[in-house]
Formats: structure tokens, C-alpha cells, sequence
């Protein structure tokens, strides 16, 4: 299947514009109806191409990572290029360079940057860690903490390891949950709009799931909530 043309469509997809703070002046309404058409694009656009046939799992999160970039503001951006450094998973890195051929992120071009040890990111924004990585998460996480990077992996438990988006699979769906402290302690700002779509966010104290608010410490609680359902 050629990758490129199965995301043709996906590409397309008008997003609604990325805010970084909360809108106001906006119904209560009208914000649950533009999350729920939003979320509908991001799961239904990801999982069948054009001609019906399934887009393999690299491909479906290679089109996530670089949807990622418009819902998160770095800080000044001073290198030449926009580099999206993929530790241990060269499918994914593959399926980047192929239907993200000559297209640019925050007015850079953009480079993909296959890395074998984390100590190889350089001046990368992004950073995701492939499947085929078995270090020790947390220590790997941490020894970038100070930079302004965006950390993407696909393995449970991956944001309390220090994560700050992670791949998950729901209804045999690729999905994500994010960390907002994650994100934030790496100097980025994330959009309302992303997280809105997100499966799962986890703050300091509280996780949301779905529509749900779920206020917790130290346990996990594994509540499901309903779509639509109460604040």
C-alpha cells in the first residue's frame, strides 16, 4: 500500500485552529459539539484508507505524531529544521519520511531522525520511543527533562514514567492519553483542542477520562465514562 496516498485524505482534514488558552465567550454547547466532531475525525480518519483496506499501525501513528505538532507551542524554535527524532522504530520513522515528504512543521522543513540511543537527539523537538526500545523509560525521560521536547511513546504505564503523550489501543483503535505536567515540564504549552480528543489526560491530581472528571492521588481509578456525559 502506498502510505502516502492512504493518508491523503487524513492530511486534508481541517482541524479546528489550536488555541493555548481556554476560549471564552463560547457556549458550553457549541465546545462539546466541536470536541465530539473533532474526536470523531481523529479515531474514524485513522483506521481505514481510501480504497477500505486497514493502514498499517506505524502509519497511523507516524500521521499522529505529526498531527501532534500543530496542538503544541514550543518555545523559540532556533535550528534550521523541525526535527522529529524516532528512538528504536524505524517503520515508524519510514512511514514519517514517506507521506511527510516535503512538508514543513511551524514553517521549518521537517526532518526525521532515526536514533539508536537518546544521547543522538541533538536539537530534535520531538522524540518518539519505538516499540523496539527496552531501556529503563523513566531514566531515559528523565535525562531530557530540561529540554523542550516533545516525548511520544507506545508502551503501558508510559506516563508515569514521565511521558507526555502515549499511545494506546482501544477497541482496536490507536488512541493516546497525555500528561499536561509532563508537557509542561518540558516548557511546551499544549492546546484545549488536543486534549479534548485525547482518551485519557493526567494531571497532577486529577484524570479525565472521556468526558468525566476523576480526582485521585496516588491509585489509578479505572472509571469509564460515557460520551457527552457530565463535567
Amino acid at each position: 500500500m502506498d502510505i502516502a496516498a492512504s493518508f491523503q485524505d487524513f492530511m486534508a482534514v481541517k482541524f479546528p485552529a489550536p488555541s493555548l488558552s481556554v476560549p471564552t465567550g463560547i457556549s458550553r454547547a457549541f465546545t462539546v459539539m466541536a470536541s465530539a466532531c473533532l474526536c470523531m475525525m481523529w479515531t474514524s480518519t485513522l483506521t481505514a484508507s481510501t480504497d477500505g483496506s486497514v493502514i498499517p499501525a506505524p502509519a497511523v501513528r507516524a500521521a499522529y505524531l505529526y498531527r501532534f505538532t500543530a496542538y503544541i507551542e514550543w518555545p523559540d524554535i532556533h535550528s534550521r529544521t523541525f526535527t522529529i527524532a524516532v528512538l528504536r522504530d524505524d517503520e515508524v520513522a519510514d512511514s514519517l519520511s514517506t507521506m511527510l515528504l516535503d512538508r514543513s512543521i511551524k514553517n521549518l522543513p521537517l526532518q526525521v531522525r532515526k536514533i539508536k540511543q537518546v544521547k543522538e537527539l541533538d536539537d530534535a523537538q520531538m522524540l518518539y520511543i519505538g516499540s523496539g526500545f527496552t531501556g529503563d523509560l523513566r531514566k531515559t525521560i528523565e535525562a531530557i527533562n530540561h529540554k523542550p521536547v516533545l516525548i511520544v511513546s507506545s508502551r503501558p504505564n508510559a506516563l508515569d514514567a514521565g511521558s507526555a503523550i502515549n499511545f494506546i489501543e482501544i477497541d482496536n483503535r490507536i488512541r493516546f492519553e497525555t500528561s499536561i505536567a509532563a508537557v509542561e515540564r518540558s516548557g511546551l504549552k499544549i492546546a484545549p483542542e488536543l486534549l479534548s480528543v485525547a482518551a485519557r489526560v493526567q494531571s497532577n491530581r486529577t484524570q479525565r477520562e472521556n468526558n468525566c472528571q476523576i480526582t485521585t492521588t496516588s491509585e489509578v481509578l479505572n472509571t469509564r465514562c460515557n460520551p457527552g456525559g457530565a463535567q
